[in-house]
């Protein structure tokens, strides 16, 4: 076994009294799925790693044994257990392992869940010197994922290091929540973990609230559960205090070899003492901690909620030198005095009202028959990413509310301003996820496709967080009046910002009606904002008004001093510079005044992070590639760090920064990017989503591009296997066109055909531009498998119907480039040089001393032809450095070779590397399927001997 799979096995099979079941081999089939093999055995069934073969994905399913006894017949057992881990699967969240599917498998249930691929919590504590702020960090992220099962009603009665897996990108997930049950009475089997309290009862049919019945490990059992009474969501906010106050402190907190004694000196508060090589943890987080460990429930946090947000501001406060006291924190005396203060946080409570009409389980319920009533094919799917996303919004924007009020009227440190500021500003936010929502609880079958990304969009609560960023330069409205007009203006800005964000076609019209509404309304920082809006949705639509619309948004921010807008309005400027009427020289230009609105408003991470990428992207299209790197390796890192890896604007950036690393020639450093991505977009997504579909092309386009059309050609199988009869024509289009390159490549000729010819319908509805440069695309990989009638045919094709629209000069390049490679190999050498020639001009121009392989070659070829040697070597040598440089179809590298060793015999160069080019070449050939090509080539070398 991997370390992994032993982790992933230990937690999903806790030990306990031996049932005997049947084992499964690997191949046996539960429903949809295939055991790959065992990974663990425990008391209440087998654990198996097996495949998905609908989801394309590897799944732990855990077989449990439903047991019949003197209360319950092995059918009402088996019914229990399948009710508890259909509760289970309703904790959607990305900090608990999701439960995927529940079935029966004879006289058993399984549950289907999320394969981890990580260790635990407990192994990653001990495995490195780990600081007090990376255990805790860890720990939230568990904390989090408890949070979420409560909130639909679960409890997991059995929260420990070794039920929590840390991945390889250090994410954390919750999982065996084996004791769980519906909190409030509802009785759910205790089934997905056996009895591991020494204490052999019944664990399925007994009641699980019933006195005298111990369920879960004791060194973490809150003092209610080792003396057999009902647990509660609090039990669970014990366990997990006692799990992180041993991973910081080295040792458990209560004294106590027995579930007697610990209880004892739980309920007298008797802590060990802390080892004197123990890592000093902040006061802060030691008094939150005690009070989650005090005896009675009640004098613990509310929530988990609560407890997390304390402990957030906890580590956020700053430290002080420890004093003797302090450091004896952990005796009797200071824990009783501390835990018998009363807890002052009711002041701060209504964080869930606040936040119920933006979102809640009502909201959600809205949400979700929308999506079903669309009739998108992909709904539940998209309901399942898009609730996780809003839920951990508002789990932010809750836990943000109460430390806004907290800060003022519990802790006094925040003014009544500041709170008002912070409050102003989680109002809107408010506002915005609540425009949002309303439009997802009535998306139609477009907007479903949209819903995750908008809701993901949301504006960071975080920029609540400080109150002095958020004192605003300019003046306030002038009278009340005025205010009224302002709110209600915010309000359809955040309703016309949730229409674009979901793609809905009325969100322009919105914009301009803001713009209007808001000249009359007389108030110049909100008309520079929705001017902003409005440039912001030209430039996406490419509408040449964009730049300045633009530039009236940022000089009305400038004039009112509304300094954060006229940031984003330089930014967009610096992104618009390569269209009418600005030159492209402005750009720099609008970089710097961006850079000065964002000292001004204090030097935000956020728009730093945008202005980076906007100038990457700039750079990109200039064809900068080594400066496009360098600024989307810093917007990355501000956004990985701001916002998360899997965020959609980190996860944009990656791909940007992927484009940039392909064009600038790091073509491993790029390819490493692109795999990550497009799974960390179907995990945001969902496998279907287009946007993840649209990342999974990217990547089979780039094995296509390094020559790897086996790759190439699974990857788009897997996007085939996904599509279905409602998938968009072009959607369908776009995968098949690529696929016919790939078929292509590999030499499967007439099935590629047969693929492009299937594409070619859909490209035809958008013009000739459109079709022209996928029949030049085609002709290419035609080109490369020697099959030249054919791609001199597509080249022709794409030639003609470019040459009818002034756009797409690089397909027209590239066409010409294999038209003349196609004639200097039929021997029309006149030919071959001018378009060649043609070829190479436009390229240069695009793509400097790259220039292109396939324009080279022809020349190259065609020089050869004219007994022009010396000539032909400069190019050919041009060529091989390219395709030596830039990897690429194997075939074609193979022939620049012969050429090259052709080239070097005729001009009487290095006889020696022309026989060595040569012999690669043949190797190369036969490599590639071309054997005939392989012959010739050897034919040559064997009269050179």
């Amino acid at each position: 076994m991997t370390d992994t799979t032993e982790s992933m096995a230990r937690t999903l099979s806790a030990p306990s009294p031996s049932i005997e079941a049947p084992e499964l081999g690997p191949g046996s089939r539960l429903d949809r799925y295939v055991v790959l093999k065992g990974i663990g055995r425990g008391g209440m069934g087998n654990v198996y790693l097996a495949f998905d073969g609908e989801l394309e994905r590897r799944v732990a399913i855990k077989v449990l044994r439903a047991r019949a006894t003197s209360r319950v017949t092995a059918d009402e057992a088996r019914q229990r257990l399948l009710r508890e881990a259909q509760a289970l699967a309703k904790v959607s969240h990305p900090n608990v392992v999701a439960v995927f599917d529940v079935g029966t498998f004879g006289d058993e249930v399984f549950v289907a869940m999320e394969y981890v691929h990580g260790v635990t919590l407990r192994e990653w504590r001990i495995s490195a010197k780990r600081r007090t702020r990376e255990i805790v960090e860890a720990y939230e992220q568990a904390g989090h994922g408890l949070e979420a099962a409560h909130a639909v009603g679960i409890l997991h009665r059995d929260f420990k290091p070794a039920n929590v897996l840390v991945d390889e990108r250090g994410r954390v997930k919750v999982l065996d929540f084996g004791l769980a049950r519906f909190e409030g009475g509802g009785e759910v089997a205790s089934s997905l973990q056996g009895d591991v309290s020494g204490e052999r009862g019944d664990a399925i049919t007994e009641p699980i609230t019933r006195l005298g019945t111990i369920m879960g490990t004791p060194a973490y059992m809150a003092p209610e559960q080792l003396l057999g009474e009902q647990a509660t969501a609090r039990s669970d906010q014990f366990s997990f205090c006692v799990a992180l106050y041993e991973a910081l402190h080295g040792i458990p907190p209560f004294e106590g070899d027995t579930m007697e004694t610990r209880t004892r000196s739980i309920q007298a508060a008797r802590f060990r003492p802390v080892p004197k090589d123990a890592a000093r943890v902040p006061r802060g987080v030691r008094r939150v901690i005690l009070r989650g460990l005090s005896a009675s429930p009640e004098r613990r946090f509310a929530s988990m909620g609560e407890l997390l947000s304390e402990l957030r501001r906890a580590m956020r406060a700053p430290r002080r030198m420890a004093t003797t006291a302090g450091i004896a924190v952990g005796t009797s005396i200071f824990a009783v005095a501390f835990l018998a203060r009363p807890s002052p946080v009711k002041l701060c409570r209504g964080a869930d009202e606040a936040i119920a009409p933006a979102w809640s389980g009502a909201r959600a319920d809205e949400v979700r028959a929308a999506f079903e009533a669309s009739k998108n094919v992909r709904a539940d799917e998209a309901f399942v990413h898009t609730r996780a996303v809003l839920d951990r919004y508002a789990t932010s924007w809750t836990a943000m509310y109460t430390d806004a009020c907290e800060d003022t009227r519990i802790r006094g440190e925040q003014s009544e301003e500041g709170l008002d500021l912070r409050m102003a500003c989680l109002r809107q936010r408010q506002r915005e996820m609540k425009a949002t929502v309303d439009l997802l609880a009535h998306a139609d079958e477009k907007t479903v496709d949209k819903g995750i990304e908008a809701a993901a969009a949301l504006t960071p609560v975080d920029s609540c967080a400080d109150a002095v960023s958020l004192r605003a330069p300019f003046a306030p409205p002038k009278s009340e009046p005025q205010r009224r007009a302002v709110d209600d203006l915010r309000r359809k800005l955040a309703e016309l910002q949730a229409a674009e964000r979901a793609g809905r076609p009325e969100a322009y019209a919105m914009a301009t009606d803001a713009v209007d509404e808001s000249a009359k309304v007389d108030y110049p920082p909100l008309h520079a904002e929705a001017l902003w809006w409005k440039g912001t949705m030209e430039l996406d639509r490419e509408r040449s008004s964009a730049p300045a619309t633009l530039f009236e948004a940022a000089a009305a921010a400038e004039e009112s001093r509304n300094d954060e807008v006229a940031a984003q309005a330089w930014i967009r400027l610096v992104l618009a510079a390569d269209m009418e009427p600005v030159a492209a020289q402005d750009g720099a230009r609008f970089a710097r005044l961006a850079e000065a609105a964002i000292r001004r408003v204090g030097g935000s991470e956020a728009l730093q992070a945008n202005l980076f990428d906007a100038e990457s992207r700039s750079a990109y299209l200039r064809g900068a590639q080594a400066d496009a790197v360098i600024l989307a390796r810093k917007a990355l890192a501000i956004r990985e760090r701001t916002l998360g890896p899997s965020h959609p604007e980190t996860l944009q950036t990656r791909s940007n920064l992927s484009d940039a690393l392909w064009d600038e020639g790091e073509i491993d450093e790029s390819m490493a990017i692109l795999g990550p991505l497009a799974r960390d977009r179907a995990a945001l997504l969902g496998e279907s989503h287009p946007v993840a579909i649209r990342s999974r092309c990217d990547l089979a386009e780039a094995h296509l591009e390094q020559g790897d059309y086996a790759q190439a050609i699974e990857e788009l199988e897997s996007v085939r296997r996904l599509e279905g009869p409602d998938t968009p024509p072009n959607r369908v289009a776009n995968r098949q066109a690529i696929e016919a390159e790939a078929l292509a490549g590999a030499g499967r000729i007439a099935e590629a055909i047969a693929m492009n010819q299937q594409a070619l319908p859909v490209y035809a509805a958008g013009g000739d531009a459109e079709i022209g440069s996928q029949v030049s695309t085609f002709a290419r990989l035609l080109a490369y498998r020697e099959a030249c009638a054919e791609a001199e045919r597509y080249a022709n094709r794409a030639l003609d119907l470019l040459g009818k629209t002034d756009s797409r000069p690089q397909e027209k390049a590239e066409s010409s480039g294999v038209r003349a490679l196609c004639e200097a190999r039929r021997g029309d050498v006149g030919a071959a040089l001018v378009d060649a020639k043609t070829s190479l001009d436009a390229k240069v121009k695009f793509l400097g001393a790259r220039a292109d392989l396939i324009p080279l070659l022809a020349r190259g070829e065609a020089l050869l032809a004219s007994h022009r040697a010396a000539d032909a070597l400069v190019e050919l040598e041009h060529a091989f450095a390219l395709g030596e440089m830039y990897r690429g179809d194997g075939a074609v590298r193979a022939d620049v070779r012969f050429a090259l060793a052709r080239a070097l015999v005729a001009s009487h160069g290095d006889r020696a590397r022309a026989v060595e080019l040569a012999s690669q070449a043949a190797t190369q050939l036969d490599a590639a399927g071309l054997g005939d090509s392989a012959q010739r080539v050897r034919a040559w070398l064997a009269s050179q001997r």
